[in-house]
């Protein structure tokens, strides 16, 4: 209630004189992981602690060097390959990024020429990064069937929490959004929908989440579109029916999944979530739903 760190038990102590607190004449560094959702404590390049992205499950809380065991507070701090592993990824992703070849100077180039090989150039380009980091975009490409959008830049930072659910995360961790939106629906409802996948560009990294495939979202961007006023939650999908097949670059070896953005409506969004995605994919023609967003009827 007052804002003090509890002190670890004596039992735990691997070391039963207490360390002497932390100063702010200590040479400390606070090291996140990619994700961030875990973070490494040091001092003068010596590991203190680790709060990794598994902290507050079952009752582990995080490794610290003076602790032996496993106490309430933190386990002891083990030469882990794995976590030193992680660890040192962590480095040369912030190093990567104060480099003159940083991350986005390497891949945005390549990203968006894998949308170009499909689609021919670009129409248009946004910046929806605010002049924050990470840096992020979404490309437009005007074609006979449809709007395209794409970002560019959401893969270049790992998603959180995936491996809490993959046994593989390396194959999930990396996302960008894809959509193709009717010419009908007019300027402004696309240009709608692009602020909104700029705005859940920051999800995952805000909630300490991930998107995937078979994933929903809430979508309130076609709310004053008539034809598409009941479509108010979005379905990630793979392949949805006549998506392009665009081969996008690895990122340190890592896919990028291309989440395409199928509009449903609040019955299909349940039947999804209660049944799986297989179930509400059964429901429309082609076994799948269209990549062309436009107005339709329910499946559901």
């Amino acid at each position: 209630m007052e804002g003090t760190a509890p002190l670890l038990p004596a039992a735990y102590c691997k070391d039963p004189k207490a360390q002497p607190p932390l100063s702010e004449d200590d040479n400390l560094e606070i090291l996140w992981f990619p994700e961030g959702d875990g973070a490494a404590l040091l001092k003068d390049g010596e590991y203190l602690a680790i709060i990794p992205p598994w902290s507050g499950y079952e009752g582990f809380h995080g490794y610290a060097r003076d602790c032996k065991g496993e106490s309430p507070l933190c386990w002891a701090l083990q030469d882990d390959a794995h976590m030193q592993t992680r660890v040192k990824d962590a480095k040369t992703f912030w190093s990567s990024w104060s480099s003159e070849n940083s991350p986005w100077e390497k891949y945005q180039p390549k990203i968006v020429d894998a949308f170009e090989a499909t689609l021919g150039k670009h129409s248009r380009y946004f910046a929806i990064d605010g002049g924050y980091w990470p840096p992020k975009a979404i490309v437009q490409f005007d074609a006979d069937e449809g709007v395209y959008l794409f970002t560019v830049g959401l893969s270049l930072c790992p998603q959180p929490s995936v491996e809490m659910a993959y046994e593989e995360p390396a194959h999930y961790r990396r996302i960008e959004f894809a959509a193709c939106l009717s010419k009908d629906l007019g300027e402004e409802t696309i240009m709608t929908f692009a602020k909104y996948l700029s705005a859940q560009s920051l999800y995952p990294w805000e909630f300490f989440t991930f998107f995937g495939y078979g994933h929903t979202l809430p979508c309130d961007a076609f709310a004053d579109q008539f034809a598409l006023s009941h479509l108010n939650f979005l379905h990630f999908l793979e392949s949805p029916h006549e998506a392009p097949q665009i081969s996008l670059p690895t990122i340190e070896g890592e896919p990028i999944n291309l989440l395409w953005c199928v509009p449903i409506t609040a019955k299909e969004q349940q039947l999804a979530e209660q049944e799986g995605a297989a179930a509400l994919i059964s429901k429309f023609p082609n076994e799948n739903p269209p990549c062309l967003i436009q107005g339709r009827q329910p499946v559901v």
